[in-house]
């Protein structure tokens, strides 16, 4: 079994511990940014923030509807006061005016 060395123990520096693949930091910064450029990641960034909000209301619309499905008492009120509590107002209450169509839609089924 071979024996380990007594650099093995030494303290590293951090500039030996951090090389940056032989870059500079000016030289990683320049590159960073023109990758950033060059994959168009400010484009992509604000489609995906785009459908990420596009998605929330359906995903509402889809919890809402299920919970009115429960056979338990309260459950859609102790929903809606969630809600009330994290989310704007404006938002509570459209979500409020919306509640009862789909309690209405989806109870029938």
């Amino acid at each position: 079994m071979p024996q380990s060395n007594s650099d093995e123990t030494t303290p590293v520096s951090l500039k030996t511990l951090w090389r940056l693949g032989g870059l500079s930091i000016l030289e990683l910064v320049m590159r960073t940014i023109r990758e950033r450029r060059s994959h168009q990641l400010d484009a992509r960034s604000a489609q995906f923030s785009y459908y990420s909000m596009l998605a929330l209301a359906p995903l509402l619309i889809l919890i809402i509807a299920s919970v009115a499905q429960l056979p338990l008492d309260n459950v859609l009120e102790s929903f809606l006061r969630a809600i009330k509590a994290g989310l704007p107002d404006n938002v509570v209450q459209l979500i409020n005016g919306s509640s009862p169509i789909l309690m209405g839609v989806f109870s029938t089924v």
